[in-house]
């Protein structure tokens, strides 16, 4: 796959978040399901702390390196632990993996977070933009733990999929509450 594969991907995101969200009663956005976890206001938050961890240091940083890279372009091919972290967060994957305690959001979410959500997809465009001939290859280090290494194309393809397996959550909770 090709770090171009996943653009198709990352465009169907706000559509899908509309889609979504289409006709949701105020207080199903807030209502925790019946089975507990998130609120679907919830979700959208941890997806913007997740994002902003990402977006604001971890994939520039990586570009920044990449472009300065002697080894000129390489396409990406996922690393180890990027590879293992896409596999287990992709929609459908059955592991579910508690949120690291960065990413845990409490009951508390910022106003008009559904937009602000959707504004940070056009910065993890770009960055998906600025890759194109440089090294995709470049190591990052994990916005979790410096210690944990991915290179700066998994950092992009993880938004992606995070965004899509969360979506799908927001799906289901909507299904709970409405049911």
């Amino acid at each position: 796959m090709k770090l171009s594969d996943i653009m198709p991907r990352l465009d169907a995101l706000p559509t899908r978040t509309s889609v979504a969200l289409v006709d949701l009663q105020a207080p199903h956005f807030v209502a925790r399901p019946p089975g507990g976890g998130w609120s679907i206001a919830q979700v959208f938050e941890h997806l913007c702390v997740t994002n902003s961890a990402y977006l604001d240091h971890t994939i520039p940083d990586g570009i920044k390196r990449a472009s300065q890279s002697r080894r000129g372009p390489r396409h990406w091919r996922p690393s180890l632990i990027g590879g293992l972290l896409i596999a287990s967060i992709r929609e459908g994957s059955s592991r579910r993996l508690p949120a690291p305690a960065p990413f845990q959001v409490g009951d508390t979410v910022r106003p008009q977070v559904v937009q602000a959500f959707l504004a940070s997809l056009p910065s993890l465009k770009a960055y998906l933009r600025a890759l194109e001939g440089v090294d995709q290859r470049t190591s990052v280090a994990s916005p979790i733990a410096r210690w944990v290494r991915m290179n700066v194309g998994d950092a992009c393809v993880i938004l992606v999929e995070h965004a899509h397996r969360h979506l799908a959550q927001v799906e289901r909770i909507r299904r709970a509450l409405e049911g």
